[in-house]
Parts: structure tokens; sequence; C-alpha cells
């Protein structure tokens, strides 16, 4: 019984060890390669809001065009026949989606659905007091 009771003892301690162990690596944001696509815009909700962030006005509107993000790093844009390129990464501190890093036009967005077939990014522009949420699908 005595030799029991120190096994029980000695396996709960143990346990209780190795679950507290962490995983040290950092897990990434999600998988990149579901991104590096091209996606055609299917709508833009805008959300205006005023200095005690209450939403005053939403907009909808449904620009023409595609966005690519390449393998390479680079992406590719046309929006309402207005084309743009650049580079693009993930910030892995915040899992958002970076375009132009340390340039003057970096743009970073937060990316709130993505799937094989959809993507759906946001950003604030606090300058401007909106919200925009693009809605893509896949090509």
């Amino acid at each position: 019984m005595k030799n029991l009771f120190a096994f029980l003892i000695s396996a709960t301690i143990l346990f209780s060890v190795s679950s507290c162990k962490k995983n040290h690596q950092k897990p990434s944001c999600f998988n990149t390669t579901q991104l590096e696509k091209r996606w055609n815009n299917a709508y833009t909700i805008s959300q205006y809001y005023n200095s005690t962030n209450n939403i005053t006005n939403t907009q909808i509107d449904s620009p023409k065009g595609y966005f690519t993000l390449n393998t390479n790093g680079s992406y590719n844009v046309l929006s309402n026949n207005i084309p743009l390129d650049g580079i693009w990464q993930i910030n892995e501190a915040n899992c958002n989606l970076v375009l132009d890093i340390n340039t003057s036009i970096q743009r970073s967005f937060s990316v709130i659905k993505l799937t094989n077939d959809s993507l759906v990014i946001s950003t604030k522009d606090s300058a401007n007091m909106v919200i925009r949420t693009q809605h893509y699908v896949k090509n």
C-alpha cells in the first residue's frame, strides 16, 4: 500500500510538471499559401464613425477589379481601372497582411476570414474615421 501511495504521488507530480511545459515555438498566423492567389473584388463595406466610436454611416461599394498576392512576395491590384504593384508580407506579431512595408504608402489589414475561396480583410483609417472591410472571392 505504501508503494502504491508513493507511485500515485510520483505520477501526480510528474504529470503536473510535464503539463506545465510550454511550447515555445510560435505558431504561424495562417497558411500563407491560401493567400497566394488572385482574388476578385466582391464588395467593400465602409463604416464611418464619430469621435465616440459610434457608427454614423455605412456604405457598400462593388469596385471592379482584383487583388493578386504572388508567391514571390509581390502583389498586383486593379481596382476601378487603377493599377498598383508592390510588396506584401505577414506581420507575425499581429497576423496582419501588410502592403508596401516601410514606405510612405504602407497599409496594414486585419485578416478577418481566409478560406480556399474567400478572403475578408479590414483596415481602420483613423484620420478619416472609417473602417473598410473588403470582401474578395477566388478567381
